[in-house]
């Protein structure tokens, strides 16, 4: 939770790169859905 009130209240600020900077690891890794055959 205490994360959470960090980004809420970066984001509130305006700050969202701080927030990005200051909460989320150098070599963070984005992982994206993809649709499968068969699946709604």
């Amino acid at each position: 939770m205490e994360i959470a009130k960090k980004l809420v209240g970066l984001r509130k600020q305006v700050k969202n790169l701080g927030a990005l900077n200051a909460l989320f690891a150098d070599d963070i890794v984005s992982v994206q859905a993809v649709a499968m055959q068969g699946m709604p």
